[in-house]
């Protein structure tokens, strides 16, 4: 419980080494980073947990800013099918790819897909293929909108909140 009185986790897990560029994180390297340096660099620290499931668990994560700045258009890219699905675009685009209806079933297969990954000792590469199959899915539905935030509730990535600019 510690200084705040409360559990802080019902349950832990410890990932393998993550590598800065390929080599070892070390102080006397000078290459740790931490979450006020993602945040100095401009970069929202969910962008950091987005880049987290690039990786298994059990393997090393290689942290490269440029792996951070992929991530980060990942999120906004995510956001912005969020977006798109639940709201349609403009009326032109609108006009030209519709609001479509979508299979149910289809829909339930790709939720199914990304729970099984989840419970295959968490294969968070996998789950998020199926993340961005859902994002891709070529029908603009509501019903993928509410897939996507089905998946958030797993990820944690605030996949319903609009884009802010990286700061510079």
């Amino acid at each position: 419980k510690g200084k705040c009185g409360k559990i802080p986790a019902r349950y832990w897990l410890h990932g393998e080494y993550l590598l800065i560029n390929g080599g070892k994180m070390s102080k006397s390297l000078g290459n740790v980073y931490l979450v006020k340096d993602i945040k100095e660099r401009g970069y929202d620290p969910i962008v950091y947990k987005l880049f987290s499931y690039s990786c298994h668990y059990r393997n090393k994560l290689n942290f490269t800013w440029e792996g951070i700045d992929s991530a980060a258009k990942s999120l906004e890219r995510l956001r912005n099918s969020y977006q798109i699905n639940l709201n349609g675009t403009d009326e032109y685009q609108k006009h030209l790819t519709g609001m479509a209806d979508v299979d149910g079933t289809i829909i339930s297969e790709i939720e199914n897909k990304f729970h099984q990954a989840i419970n295959d000792d968490l294969n968070m590469p996998l789950a998020m293929s199926f993340v961005w199959e859902a994002a891709r899915f070529e029908k603009k539905n509501p019903e993928v909108s509410n897939l996507l935030a089905k998946f958030d509730t797993v990820l944690g990535i605030k996949i319903d909140e609009a884009n802010s600019e990286k700061e510079e």
